[in-house]
C-alpha cells in the first residue's frame, strides 16, 4: 500500500477580491474548494483502478479507501486543502505498457506491387524459422507472457519448451489448419484458449498434467518447440511479454 500526499488549491487574486469585495470572494474561493472535491471524489473511488505511467511503464492500484482530508482548518479551508489517497498495488512492479514480442516461426509476405513476371515464378511469401528463440526480458523480475500458436496444417501434440529448467508446455490435441492456441502464463491471468473459424473455446481440457506456465527470467531465456506429428515448420509461434521493473530512473 501507497499513500500518495497532495494539496488543492483554490486561489483568489486582487482583481476578484477588489470587484466581489473580500467577503463574496472568499465565499467564491470556497466554492471552488468544494467543486474541486467533488472532481477529486469522483476521479478516486476504491472500485476503479489508478494508473501511474512513467515513461514506457506504468503502476496500476485500486484506491484502499476514499480520500482522506486535512482536519484541522490550517490544513483544510477555502484557500488550501491537503488531502492523502492510499493506494493499494496486488504488483508493486512498473510494467511496460508495450509488448515485447518474440517469434519462433512465422510467414513474411513477399506479394507486392509493382508486380514483375518472371519465368522461375512469383514468391509470394517465406518462412523465417528458429529452432531455439531467445525471449528477452529487459526487466527486473521474472514474468509470464503469451504464447500464441497458429496451425498452418494439420499439427498434433505442439509442445513449448523452456531450454535451461526442461518445463514444458503441451497441448493435447490435434490442430486443424487455421487453428490458434493462446496460452497466458501470467499470474493472476493464466488461461489457454483456441479459436477455430472465429469462435473462442476454453483449451483446458488439453492441457497436459505435467505442464508448468512458463515463465521468462531476467536476460534471455531460450525457448524451443517440438510436436509429435506434422510439419512442424506449418506452425506459427510467438511469444509476448511485460517486463517489470522495481524502480524506474525517471522517478
Amino acid at each position: 500500500t501507497v499513500t500518495i500526499q497532495a494539496y488543492v488549491y483554490s486561489n483568489i487574486d486582487v482583481a476578484l477580491i477588489k470587484q466581489e469585495g473580500y467577503e463574496n470572494a472568499k465565499k467564491i474561493a470556497y466554492e471552488r474548494m468544494l467543486s474541486n472535491k467533488a472532481i477529486l471524489n469522483e476521479i478516486i473511488k476504491p472500485n476503479d483502478y489508478i494508473r501511474i505511467t512513467i515513461g514506457e511503464y506504468f503502476l496500476e492500484g485500486k484506491p484502499d479507501q476514499t480520500i482522506m482530508y486535512g482536519k484541522n482548518e490550517a490544513d483544510n479551508n477555502e484557500y488550501f486543502c491537503k488531502l492523502f489517497i492510499s493506494l493499494f498495488f496486488a504488483n508493486p512492479m512498473f510494467k511496460k505498457e508495450k509488448k515485447e514480442e518474440n517469434k519462433l516461426k512465422e510467414s513474411m509476405p513477399l506479394f507486392h506491387f509493382p508486380l514483375v513476371l518472371k519465368n522461375t515464378g512469383i514468391a509470394m511469401s517465406s518462412r523465417e524459422e528458429h529452432s531455439v528463440l531467445p525471449v528477452y526480458n529487459e526487466g527486473d523480475n521474472q514474468v509470464g507472457g503469451i504464447i500464441t500458436l497458429k496451425a498452418n496444417d494439420t499439427i498434433v501434440t505442439p509442445s513449448i519448451e523452456k531450454i535451461d529448467t526442461n518445463e514444458v508446455i503441451k497441448i493435447n490435441k490435434t490442430l486443424s489448419k487455421g487453428e490458434v492456441i493462446i496460452v497466458n502464463t501470467n499470474d493472476g491471468e493464466k488461461s489457454i484458449k483456441g479459436i477455430v473459424d472465429g469462435v473462442e473455446e476454453n483449451y483446458f481440457k488439453y492441457w497436459d498434467f505435467d505442464n508448468t506456465w512458463l515463465h521468462f527470467d531476467e536476460g534471455s531465456t531460450l525457448i524451443g518447440y517440438s510436436t509429435e506429428s506434422g510439419n512442424e515448420s506449418m506452425l506459427d509461434i510467438s511469444v509476448e511479454i511485460y517486463p517489470e521493473k522495481f524502480a524506474l530512473e525517471e522517478m
